[in-house]
């Protein structure tokens, strides 16, 4: 390889590793769910109710991956009040949580949410 291409390479990889801060940090607190710190958002009332979670690609009249929850026996879209991550409940069966919240515009607004073992 020649002196300027190696050069122009270990330059590039190094503002590459300058850039993204090398350090493995995405500059986002993730406290709340990377290392169990608990959250008012994580602690439901004691007139929570257990509820059933799925995946929207696992529900016909959705097909498609979101975070639903079971009210009164249907499934309606989930909004929570905690980062549940990445496609949380795709290809998972038999998953539960206890919440509050109320139904808004046809989904479930949780004002808490924590996943049942």
């Amino acid at each position: 390889m020649k002196p300027l291409t190696t050069t122009l390479l270990a330059s590039a990889a190094l503002s590459l590793l300058v850039a993204c801060g090398g350090d493995g940090h995405d500059g986002h607190d993730h406290a709340d769910h990377e290392h169990g710190a608990v959250s008012d958002a994580t602690v439901p009332s004691d007139q929570a109710q257990t509820h059933a979670l799925i995946c929207g690609c696992a529900l016909e009249e959705v097909g498609a991956c979101g975070e639903y929850i079971e009210v009164d026996g249907e499934f309606v879209a989930l909004e929570a009040p905690i980062d549940l991550g990445y496609m949380p409940f795709c290809h998972k069966d038999g998953l539960q949580a206890r919440a509050d919240g109320e139904l808004k515009d046809g989904k479930f607004v949780a004002t808490t949410f924590a996943m049942v073992d």
